[in-house]
């Protein structure tokens, strides 16, 4: 019997017409194929393997929030005045997307190199640009504060956040926030 080919996409057929979509996957016995025959050597743990990467990258994620600034005038506490502390989260946050997106850029580039650009490419564009968005707000390349949503003509959002802003403006707390962004960032009187 010929093993199946696993090296293709799950939309494509296999080499023998089969159809991917159509193969009952569970009555499939993995663990007794020859991956390393196939260039798919561990291919049967990379659950395992992301369910790990997920855990570290947690572990990482946790000092990279705390020690964000933006997160801690949210959450409305100060960060400690040492020399540096601006550093930790762009710097760990550095390693987390060398180490944790590593899957997704290496998949990027396979997926680029066979012109079947896929869910691989699409989650590396999204890492790639948050990351080079949080390097350029770290050096104060891009001025996070003025980040903002631009809703399509017609969107079905646009009368939800004008009812927001509506009840904002109409309790008072848009023109509090407002004063209050003012005094604060702008050292303007208010």
């Amino acid at each position: 019997m010929t093993q199946p080919d696993l090296n293709h996409r799950p939309t494509d057929t296999t080499d023998n017409g089969t159809d991917h979509a159509a193969v009952d996957h569970g009555a499939m016995d993995h663990g007794a194929m020859d991956h390393g025959a196939m260039n798919h050597a561990g291919h049967g743990d990379h659950v395992a393997q992301f369910r790990r990467l997920f855990w570290i990258m947690l572990v990482f994620a946790l000092p990279v929030v705390g020690f964000s600034h933006m997160f801690s005038m949210l959450v409305g506490y100060s960060l400690p005045n040492i020399p540096g502390i601006a550093w930790i989260s762009p710097l760990l946050g550095t390693v987390m997307y060398v180490w944790g997106g590593r899957p997704f850029l290496t998949g990027a580039v396979s997926e680029l190199k066979a012109r079947k650009p896929g869910m691989m490419l699409l989650i590396a564009l999204a890492i790639t640009v948050a990351f080079l968005a949080s390097w350029g707000a770290s050096l104060g390349i891009i001025d996070a504060e003025h980040f903002s949503v631009v809703l399509d003509k017609g969107s079905p959002l646009t009368a939800c956040v004008n009812a927001a802003i509506g009840q904002l403006r109409d309790s008072g707390e848009l023109a509090r926030i407002t004063q209050q962004e003012l005094a604060d960032k702008a050292n303007a009187p208010v």
